[in-house]
């Protein structure tokens, strides 16, 4: 009877070694796929200044964007941050003349305009990540600023010390 328990004992503690030896395997599929960074959170995310471009708008879009409006990527929902800065000017069209050419001109109640947004992110020599997203100098977004529909493309990205 001695020889039987001790054999149910050896059998269960082989088990427990077993069920070990796999969820090790199973942590290091993990950690292999996604990394420590994304398991234990990155290091510090980065403050950003993001300015976005965009050539053409009408009027009423860019009187509408105000200082303060939280900008956000519609297609990734990732919120890059608040409005800090609002530049218009001229529209930028491009036409072809009859020399083959190609001109800019502006139109008439439409404006070019530039705005700085600040945020945070995590900063790499790959691009931006913001969220789910990951975002490069001269990418085409669609975004929406407050209630505004709004389509630049990322004019320049900046690292800077992220507000407490």
């Amino acid at each position: 009877m001695l020889m039987h328990l001790k054999s149910k004992m050896a059998k269960l503690n082989m088990m427990d070694i077993f069920l070990l030896i796999f969820l090790v395997l199973i942590l290091g599929a993990v950690v292999y796929k996604f990394g420590f960074n994304g398991i234990w959170g990155s290091s510090k995310d980065d403050g950003l200044l993001i300015e976005l471009y965009q050539e053409e708008v009408p009027e009423y879009v860019a009187k509408s964007i105000k200082v303060g409006d939280i900008v956000i990527e519609n297609v990734q929902s990732a919120e890059f941050g608040k409005v800090t800065e609002i530049k218009t000017g001229k529209s930028v069209s491009w036409a072809q003349t009859s020399q083959g050419q190609f001109v800019a001109s502006s139109k008439e109640g439409y404006a070019s305009i530039y705005i700085t947004v600040k945020g945070i992110g995590k900063y790499t020599d790959r691009g931006v990540k913001i969220g789910s997203g990951t975002y490069l100098i001269g990418k085409s977004l669609d975004m929406k600023v407050a209630n505004t529909a709004f389509y630049p493309k990322i004019y320049s990205i900046k690292r800077t010390e992220k507000e407490k």
